[in-house]
């Protein structure tokens, strides 16, 4: 028997500013609650949902199998405070990466507006 590791996806995430009060382990904890009620508490233990890091620029990142990005999308989908998905990568470097890249592209058109 082969011993292979799974693939891992990491999803970067936005939350609003209504659910800015939430430390990390509060919003990680309803994302883990929200996909166990949909999907089944098994269902959500095999996807092996994790938190990977929550940055100051308001970038979540949490990570899961390969196999259950669909239903991790399903159910962040229908979070309650509402979450956006900014991107999923398979590495975090790529996906931090591309997160600073957006920001400071939307800061400069932010900033260009105002002018």
């Amino acid at each position: 028997m082969l011993k292979r590791r799974y693939k891992r996806r990491y999803i970067g995430l936005v939350h609003q500013p209504q659910a800015a009060d939430l430390d990390k382990g509060d919003l990680f904890s309803l994302i883990h609650e929200r996909n166990s009620e949909l999907f089944g508490y098994v269902s959500n233990e095999v996807s092996n949902l994790k938190l990977v890091k929550q940055d100051q620029s308001g970038l979540t990142i949490i990570s899961c199998r390969a196999k259950s990005l669909d239903q991790v999308l399903v159910s962040l989908t229908f979070m309650d405070p509402s979450l956006l998905v900014v991107d999923v990568s398979g590495s975090i470097n790529k996906l931090k990466k591309r997160w600073t890249h957006e920001l400071a592209s939307y800061r400069l058109l932010k900033d260009s507006g105002n002018s």
